[in-house]
């Protein structure tokens, strides 16, 4: 007895990795919270300048960086 072709496909497939998908999940949700920020200070309620310096700044290079 065959398969249909996506019980065949699901079946040929390795399995998920849970911790990449859960830091793959982090990684989005920490662009998310930056862009967020950036969009805070592009609308005022921040002080301009705001999320290209300190800590925002070096946040948004470690965001940058596991996407590469």
């Amino acid at each position: 007895m065959t398969l249909p072709a996506t019980q065949a496909d699901a079946a040929a497939r390795p399995p998920r990795i849970g911790l990449l998908d859960t830091a793959r999940g982090l990684a989005l949700i920490a662009m998310a919270s930056y862009h967020f920020s950036w969009d805070m200070e592009f609308m005022g309620y921040l002080a301009p300048g705001t999320a290209e310096t300190g800590w925002l700044k070096i946040y948004a290079r470690a965001i940058a960086t596991t996407f590469l």
